[in-house]
């Protein structure tokens, strides 16, 4: 779609090559457009414009998706609230206590809160072979350790998982809006004492 301003230059170049080069020539030399080319210059500048600001919008600001449907589109929606799913698993670190481990129920939200927070160690714990398989490979390391554990719609916390733990609290619920908006809601749970299992 980015590359749509760029089309009047394949199509007169074309145009050109089917021409002899003395017409080429004094085309050259004019440097008013013939009005089909204008129009067609104009109308690839204007939806190229618009499909790149539309763009920006869904992925910095907003995304456009969740103005049709509430479950299109994960991967969009992941892309917001990351400020307020810190602020909450921040707060409930302090909770659970200083040896406490952070986990999601995806890669892809461990790769984000770990981005968020700066912090390498958060880790995935789920069904699917991701990377994080590769980098903690035992369990060991985190039995007898609190959690705190982050997981959305998408990928919620299932009840193997939780059973890895002596206890656990009631989710708490951290709603993501934008303008009013609702977007997608996640889920943080504390959990105590890991008793083992797979961690990634």
């Amino acid at each position: 779609l980015l590359l749509f301003p760029l089309l009047p230059m394949f199509f007169e170049k074309g145009e050109r090559s089917a021409v002899s080069s003395q017409q080429s020539a004094l085309e050259t030399q004019n440097s008013d457009y013939p009005r089909p080319r204008k129009l067609l210059f104009l109308t690839t500048q204007f939806y190229g414009l618009l499909f790149a600001t539309l763009l920006v919008v869904h992925y910095s600001i907003f995304p456009l998706s969740a103005l049709f449907d509430k479950e299109t589109d994960p991967d969009s929606r992941m892309l917001f609230g990351w400020d307020e799913v810190a602020a909450v698993v921040k707060k409930q670190s302090g909770v659970v206590g200083d040896d406490r481990f952070l986990a999601t129920t995806d890669y892809r939200s461990a790769s984000a809160l770990a981005y968020q927070l700066n912090d390498k160690t958060v880790t995935a714990i789920s069904d699917r072979v991701d990377q994080f398989d590769f980098w903690y490979t035992s369990d060991r390391a985190f039995k007898g350790r609190n959690a705190v554990i982050l997981a959305d719609d998408w990928h919620p916390i299932s009840p193997e998982l939780l059973a890895q733990f002596d206890r656990t609290t009631a989710p708490i619920t951290v709603p993501i809006t934008r303008f009013g908006i609702w977007i997608k809601n996640y889920y943080v749970v504390n959990g105590y004492e890991f008793k083992g299992g797979r961690v990634s």
